[in-house]
């Protein structure tokens, strides 16, 4: 993984009105999927993945994604791509629309969030 300025690789994690939002930057590979793995972890609530400043993700943050989508799904889960990005290229290809991928990241908090009101009033 190179490690210029542009792809060095950040995880941030943040709750915006109840969601979680996880922020990944730069190029993410198995160096970093333990922090992402840690990042997504923890009791199931709305989640966020922005992967919109993401320049790269392997297959170690593509099944770090698919495990909180299954441990989220019932509360709320989405992930935002930048369009035409290697992310949004490769989750196209890999799970091939099973997980709500977005390209605009308050549409994707709004819809957790509504998902998240569904499944506690059902």
């Amino acid at each position: 993984m190179s490690r210029n300025d542009d792809d060095s690789p950040s995880v941030s994690v943040e709750d915006r009105d109840g969601v979680r939002l996880v922020t990944l930057c730069g190029e993410h590979d198995l160096s970093t999927s333990a922090e992402v793995t840690a990042a997504c972890a923890g009791p199931p609530e709305p989640t966020v993945v922005d992967l919109s400043a993401a320049t790269f993700i392997d297959s170690t943050v593509i099944s770090t994604l698919v495990a909180a989508h299954t441990a989220n799904q019932n509360a709320g889960f989405a992930i935002v791509v930048a369009p035409e990005s290697p992310p949004e290229w490769i989750l196209a290809l890999v799970l091939a629309d099973t997980v709500p991928t977005m390209i605009d990241k308050a549409r994707a908090l709004d819809l957790v969030t509504a998902q998240a009101h569904l499944q506690q009033s059902a």
